[in-house]
């Protein structure tokens, strides 16, 4: 029989088709994920940190089978690391999925950590009890055993809490039942963002909840760079005790993003409960009430009946909502009678904006859902006092206007309705009434400095009498804790603070503050409380003991305003906020913050160096001065270089490596970069753009390395100092300047307890490095000085929260809103001395005294440290750090010496000494891109120049005498006489943000995206279509959607030179000069080289 060789043909391709799919489908990759699929169906953890011991490679990649795993493989041999991390990197996933070396006995996390731990393999692993050590509550280990697993579970806490609801739960009494909670002195995980969008406008986090450990918030991610920009509210999830991220969910329209401090309508904290493995949020500023799977973020159900919901309450089977009032008033400024601008006054706008949205006494809706099939329970038609809504397994209690009434949770029918009780008269939009259910008892404050506390039973009146008043432009304390009734301590915030019997309102305790202070306005959110923790956001944040009858003050840390902090699962949640107080020693991001230390987990290391195959390698001469060899050109990190780069310039190559890049450094004909969030060096051809070698570390690498001769060195968020052979990247060796092997979870990544920044400062045959995160946390920070050559220790300083002349709390240093560094960055140095942002260092790595500090015998502190910025050791440094790319609005770089904190000191030193959102300086001037002098303090939109002016300042002539004045009846504080003024060279415009600037030669270069919008005019025609357009071009501008341009300035006069159109824009600070050659690294993961025409 004859076979058509069309049929033969098709048959031949269908065998090699299912011979290639069961090759694909046995592939190792393949294998991998089979057995990923199974472990994850095995330990029914879905999704956070998971730690893999054994067969890691392939193995470990395949574990991360979706976004909400984050995974480290761990093993006791080099070589099998090293594999790993090749294998995964050629994956492209390395970075949510890393690899480390462990000792085989312990492991390096800190103690709650994980999520998941998989045993699988033949490698060494620590027993039982360390495995229990490190899971966090709920977490899961599976240990391999025969064909099947061992599977442990980590038992929930007694000792811990949840926190569901903005005030606990839906008794509204804000006390967390958690044992651990303590003053704090360790950090656990860190996230970002580090700063909220803006201090004058709309708090970019409403609420904060946690159940199941997890942690839920709902955040305006929109861009930093103005708040006029478009927002993007989100609801976020992250895990509860790594604070990796699970999920997000868009929020088309919230509260608008120009609302004016202080900094929102009091009720939107109340729109997000989590309850179990549920979350119930409103997601729209008019939209009903939403069921989302915790777990996943997938939207359940809704619950049409709840629309318009303004505050949400779930517990004992009921959903509980006060919906159906009148729509949310948007807010938009005023304008004047021309119709073209706005009211800027800040003080007047916040005023109008809480005065029109108070509440309106308009009828609303009570509505209770039964959870189970969501059914409609009942509703119940009222006046709702705003926030006084609370409820018992039998009881919905509220205050209705005039008085407080009680309904059965079960029918909705009115069970009592109380005497009238006073409240305030007016209801502002920024307070509200705080009603609280604890025991047999009903306890109310109307934010009038009363209270009243009557029976849950029948509502009759138990006592009334005095409250101390709190907060600032939030609703008032009221607390049961300890058996106690607190509200806010007495005299401006100092104490004493008085807890009564909430039975009969007699005092029972008084604890005094019993340390000095400066005390500032209660933060702009409420108090929250332990059963023996007050924990009060006054200057920062002071945990009253009142067990001990003691105050703990931490200026060091505080929240967001609107919403605050949350206390949960043994830890404090402290959010990213837009504060300047104390702006180089407090914390920013989201942290979670605990008692103890790190220092007391991890044992010491018995080795700290340990050298690689390529120790004996000789170290080499030093840098060309053609090129670019330490993060910004030297040590005073001027970005400046003598040689020359040609004003016409084109493209010469172009390198795409993909994911976020670092800063860019040069020398020997090479590029130097390090891909962040893979942990890579990586080498590239200056000439042609072809790759070198990469080098991978144990953690990231956020800033580019420094090349001293023949050697590279940079340090890794592992803690370590790494040094390699610049001719191949061979390791030559790696210190530990991190006092311990000790690691959390920060920004979704395993990093050490104590980061290393990556641009380490070496000079004179000496390396200088920074291991930290805060001289408040986890013992302080390490500040190490190493052998260039043989990485041997030359010295080390631990830099913790004493201060160095007196051993007493840095704290005792502050003045005002300001108080010395705890914060580490990058080091610079002049020849002289080191500095660490504002603080010096002698080249040994000691301070001989914490700066800032206030002069004496002036009476504005405050202007006198801001005025203050002639000297010898000025220097360039940004208060919030080299590194921060944010644009924070209270912050900028400056040529100087201080730069005083607090509402009223962080525009000073602007006004005093050249600054701008980032500079360089050659030996006689300062060239920066920076606001114009008229824009520092009470402004949103703003507009920057390109200016040049004299490194030195002008010193001024002393005053003429003016014929004595008598004396004012009332000592005010002035401004300090004015002895020295900036020296302006010249200032022009330019059409672009600067994102980066250098100067090579005769010529500036400023790189960024465009700047498409004018902010005064699109905030003075707010609202109207044509500013609508400006400021959507410009966000899209600032992400990369417009392209960019590089624009050649002549330093001398400011005249433009050229204008080159580039791709997309540079990362902050990514642009280099060398060997006539310009260097960017771009926000798209690629390296540009630009050659003369």
């Amino acid at each position: 029989m004859n076979i058509p060789a069309s049929l033969i043909a098709c048959a031949l391709a269908t065998v090699h088709l299912a011979l290639g799919s069961a090759a694909v489908a046995n592939s190792p990759r393949a294998q991998a994920q089979r057995w990923a699929e199974g472990v994850h169906a095995a330990a029914g953890v879905s999704g956070g940190f998971v730690v893999h011991i054994g067969n890691i490679g392939e193995r470990t990649a395949a574990l991360r089978t979706c976004d909400r795993y984050y995974v480290q493989g761990l093993s006791p041999r080099e070589e099998n690391v090293r594999a790993a991390r090749d294998a995964i990197q050629s994956l492209g996933c390395y970075g949510p999925v890393t690899v480390a070396h462990c000792d085989g006995q312990r492991l390096p996390h800190i103690t709650e950590l994980v999520n998941l731990v998989v045993v699988d393999g033949t490698d060494p692993v620590p027993d039982e009890a360390e495995i229990q050590r490190v899971l966090a509550p709920h977490g899961v280990a599976l240990i391999r055993s025969g064909d099947g697993w061992k599977r442990i579970v980590k038992p929930w806490p007694k000792a811990i809490d949840e926190w569901t609801h903005y005030l606990y739960d839906p008794s509204n009494n804000a006390v967390a039942k958690d044992e651990r909670i303590a003053p704090p002195r360790r950090v656990r995980w860190t996230a970002g963002p580090l700063w909220t969008r803006h201090h004058d406008r709309m708090a970019s986090i409403s609420s904060v909840v946690s159940a199941g450990g997890r942690l839920f918030y709902i955040m305006d991610e929109g861009p930093h760079h103005s708040p006029l920009l478009p927002s993007q509210w989100r609801v976020v999830a992250r895990d509860a005790f790594n604070g990796s991220l699970l999920w997000k969910r868009d929020i088309p329209d919230w509260a608008h993003r120009i609302y004016p401090f202080k900094s929102g309508p009091a009720r939107v904290p109340r729109r997000l409960v989590a309850v179990g493995d549920r979350l119930y949020t409103t997601l729209g500023i008019t939209a009903p009430v939403s069921e989302i799977d915790a777990a996943t973020g997938d939207v359940l159900r809704g619950f049409p009946d709840t629309v318009g919901t303004e505050e949400i309450l779930v517990g004992h089977g009921c959903l509980i909502t006060v919906a159906g009032g009148p729509p949310p008033k948007p807010y938009s400024p005023v304008r004047t009678s021309d119709g073209e601008t706005v009211a800027q006054n800040l003080g007047v706008e916040r005023d109008r904006a809480i005065l029109e949205g108070q509440w309106t006494e308009s009828e609303q809706v009570i509505v209770a859902v039964n959870l189970d099939d969501g059914s409609q329970r009942w509703q119940h038609k009222t006046k709702v006092t705003p926030l006084s809504v609370a409820a018992t397994a039998s009881n919905v209690v509220y205050h209705d206007g005039d008085a407080i009434v009680s309904l059965d949770l079960a029918t909705g029918k009115l069970r009592w309705t109380s005497a009238p009780v006073a409240r305030r008269r007016a209801i502002l939009q920024s307070t509200g009434v705080t009603l609280v259910l604890y025991d047999d008892l009903v306890l109310f404050t109307g934010d009038d400095g009363k209270i009243t506390v009557l029976s849950v039973e029948d509502g009759k009146q138990v006592w009334a009498g005095d409250h101390p008043t709190s907060g600032h432009y939030c609703p008032q304390d009221l607390l049961v804790a300890g058996g106690l009734v607190w509200g806010g301590p007495a005299d401006h915030n100092r104490g004493p603070i008085t807890g009564k019997d909430p039975r009969t309102g007699i005092p029972k305790v008084e604890i005094p503050c019993d340390q000095e202070s400066y005390w500032f306005h209660q933060r702009c959110y409420r108090s929250r409380a332990t059963e023996r923790y007050l924990i009060r956001p006054v200057t920062g944040t002071e945990f009253v003991d009142i067990e001990q009858k003691q105050w703990h003050l931490h200026h060091w840390f505080r929240s967001v305003c609107l919403f605050g902090f949350t206390p949960a699962n043994g830890m404090i949640y402290q959010t990213p906020h837009p504060c300047a107080c104390y702006i180089e020693a407090k914390l920013t991001g989201f942290n979670a913050l605990a008692a103890g230390s790190a220092l007391e987990e991890a044992p010491t290391p018995a080795v700290r160096l340990q050298k690689g195959a390529a120790y004996d390698s000789p170290r080499g001469a030093g840098p060309s001065a053609a090129d670019w060899p330490t993060y910004r050109h030297d040590p005073a990190r001027s970005s400046c270089t003598p040689a020359k780069a040609p004003t016409k310039l084109t493209q010469a190559w172009s390198r795409k490596l993909g994911g976020k890049l670092s800063r860019l450094t040069a020398a020997n004909g090479k590029i130097y970069v390090a891909a962040v969030d893979r942990h890579t060096v990586h080498t590239i051809d200056a000439a042609t753009g072809e790759p070198g070698w990469s080098f991978s570390a144990g953690g990231r690498i956020d800033s580019p390395p420094t090349i001293d001769g023949a050697r590279v060195y940079f340090g890794s968020h592992d803690g370590f100092v790494y040094c390699l052979r610049e001719q191949d990247g061979a390791l030559v060796w790696k210190f530990l300047a991190a006092p311990r092997e000790a690691v959390l979870v920060a920004d979704d990544q395993p990093e050490s307890v104590w980061p290393v920044h990556g641009s380490v400062l070496v000079r004179d045959n000496t390396v200088y490095a920074v291991a930290g995160r805060s001289m408040y946390l986890d013992g302080g920070v390490w500040l190490v000085r190493l052998d260039a050559t043989s990485g041997e220790l030359l010295g080390e300083v631990v830099h913790d929260h004493r201060d160095p002349e007196t051993q007493k709390d840095l704290i005792s240093r502050h003045g005002h809103l300001t108080m010395p560094v705890a914060l580490p960055d990058i080091l610079s140095c002049d020849g002289e001395s080191l500095y660490m942002r504002s603080q010096q260092f002698g080249l040994d790595g000691r301070r001989e005294k914490a700066t800032p500090q206030m002069p004496e015998g002036t009476r504005n502190g405050t202007l006198a440290l801001g005025a203050d910025q002639a000297g010898a050791d000025r220097h360039i440094f940004c208060p919030s750090g080299f590194l921060d790319d944010t644009w924070f609005h209270r912050a900028y770089w400056i040529y100087g010496r201080h730069f005083p904190g607090g509402a009223g000191g962080w525009p000073v030193a602007g006004n005093y000494t050249p600054a701008g959102r980032i500079l360089a300086c050659d030996e006689n001037r300062v060239y920066g891109y920076g606001r114009q002098s008229s824009m520092y303090q009470w402004r949103t939109p703003l507009a920057y120049h390109l200016y040049a002016a004299g490194r030195d300042l002008i010193k001024l002539p002393p005053p003429k005498k003016r014929p004595a004045q008598p004396k004012p009846k009332r000592k005010r504080a002035t401004r300090p006489r004015k002895t020295h003024e900036i020296d302006f060279h010249w200032s022009t415009d330019v059409d672009v943000h600067a994102r980066a600037l250098l100067l090579a030669g005769d010529t500036l270069f400023v790189a960024g995206p465009p700047a498409l919008a004018d902010e005064i005019r699109a905030f003075e025609n707010w609202g109207r279509a044509e500013a609508d357009k400006q400021l959507v071009a410009q966000a899209e501008a600032i992400t990369g959607k417009r392209g960019a341009r590089l624009i050649a300035v002549n330093k001398h006069d400011g005249s433009k030179l050229s204008e080159t159109e580039l791709p997309a824009p540079p990362v902050f600070d990514g642009m280099i000069a060398a060997r006539e050659c310009l260097y960017l690294a771009t926000i798209d993961g690629r390296i540009v080289c630009l050659a003369g025409e």
